[in-house]
């Protein structure tokens, strides 16, 4: 990147993917908004250029690189953002730092997952992090979405396929009311015939989606009214 290429950029003002910090003294701020970008479609900071848009530049030297990815590094899981130095007058330069949309999202900065909102920043809030993460899982390429030339339901265990209909009958339904309701299930209590329930079950809360158990919760349900 050029020093006009700057200009162009500070010209056009701040926006939802674009963030202006006049030093790399207010990295912290800037990685926020890095985690929001990443979290969403991408963009960049420009480091030594006012709110205004005017370009003063800074002095940069190999600690203040080294600085701020450092920071930088603390998103989680790891976005590798671009880092890039363009000299302007007076000897001084800006520091410009571009990042795409990541494949892993939410991603957080220092525990916390932001979005860009216009040019604000924000934190997102447990529903929105559910929610990204859900659709992450459902454009993964799982093993269990891919093809299995050869085979046909006709191959499958009947008490299986009963199994696995009801794991996705609950995660649609899961999906459709964000389990702002909770799901009330049987919890056995060790009967032979696995039928008579003990007590009510936990109910998951609104954060089920967003917990790494919520598949063997399902499953473990889905086993139990087989056969029911």
């Amino acid at each position: 990147m050029k020093a006009e290429q700057v200009a162009t950029l500070a010209a056009s003002g701040e926006s939802e993917a674009l963030e202006f910090k006049e030093t790399t003294g207010t990295r912290r701020e800037a990685t926020m908004t890095v985690c929001a970008f990443v979290n969403q479609s991408g963009g960049q900071v420009l480091f030594g250029v006012a709110g205004d848009g005017a370009v003063a530049g800074q002095q940069v030297s190999e600690r203040t690189v080294e600085e701020l990815s450092a920071e930088l590094q603390r998103i989680d899981p790891p976005a590798f953002p671009e880092i890039k130095r363009v000299p302007v007058e007076g000897g001084r330069e800006v520091i410009v730092v571009s990042t795409r949309q990541g494949a892993s999202r939410p991603y957080t900065y220092r525990g916390v997952a932001y979005r860009r909102v216009g040019n604000t920043t924000l934190a997102m809030s447990g529903d929105e992090c559910n929610r990204m993460l859900f659709e992450r899982m459902h454009s993964e390429q799982r093993w269990e979405n891919q093809p299995a030339p050869g085979w046909s339901v006709d191959d499958l265990d009947v008490a299986e396929k009963r199994s696995m209909r009801l794991i996705f009958e609950l995660l649609e339904y899961a999906e459709s009311n964000e389990l702002h309701c909770a799901i009330r299930a049987p919890e056995f209590d060790g009967h032979s015939d696995g039928t008579t329930p003990n007590h009510p079950v936990r109910a998951p809360g609104p954060d089920f989606l967003g917990s790494h158990w919520r598949y063997e919760w399902l499953e473990q349900l889905a086993m139990n009214c087989v056969g029911t």
